[in-house]
């Protein structure tokens, strides 16, 4: 490495790297098959994300929507219980939010039939069950590992 490269950020020296092609690309075969297995027009999920801390909520957002999924974020309870209910299909909330918790929202939509991952950095036996009891229907320990959650929603929603 020369002196040019020790002066350039990490960002530079990650735009050098080469492109993976998408799983798609490397495998059409298999494009071709989940295509066909596929419903013609499914209806994309709508999340409402409840996420205090602005970069993972953003992340977690874009990393949603690349999933297909419609997304809409809301960083207190107050924000997210002022939300229609109706125009979500799925919650995704924080436990930890800066007017209350991820569990008083949950218990209020849970009784409009809204079902939910809690996603948290609280982890323990005691929060697990709280989770539940509030009607989350998985609890998920920050971080959190992306394609669990993807496969926690599928299994849930079957979208």
């Amino acid at each position: 490495m020369n002196s040019s490269d020790s002066q350039r950020s990490s960002a530079d020296r990650i735009r050098e790297l080469p492109s993976i092609p998408a799983p798609e690309a490397a495998h059409p075969d298999r494009t071709i098959a989940r295509e066909a297995v596929a419903p013609a027009e499914p209806r994309q999920l709508r999340i409402l994300l409840v996420e205090d801390h602005e970069d993972t909520a953003l992340s977690l957002a874009q990393l949603l929507e690349m999933a297909g999924y419609q997304v809409e974020i809301a960083a207190s309870v107050g924000t997210a219980l002022a939300h229609d209910e109706r125009t979500f299909d799925f919650l995704i909330s924080d436990l930890d939010l800066p007017d209350g918790s991820g569990l008083d929202v949950m218990r209020h939509l849970r009784d409009k039939g809204m079902r939910g991952i809690a996603v948290s950095g609280f982890g323990s036996d005691e929060d697990i069950r709280s989770c539940h009891e509030a009607g989350f229907k998985m609890h998920l320990t920050k971080p959190v590992d992306f394609s669990r959650l993807i496969a926690a929603i599928q299994d849930l929603t079957g979208a």
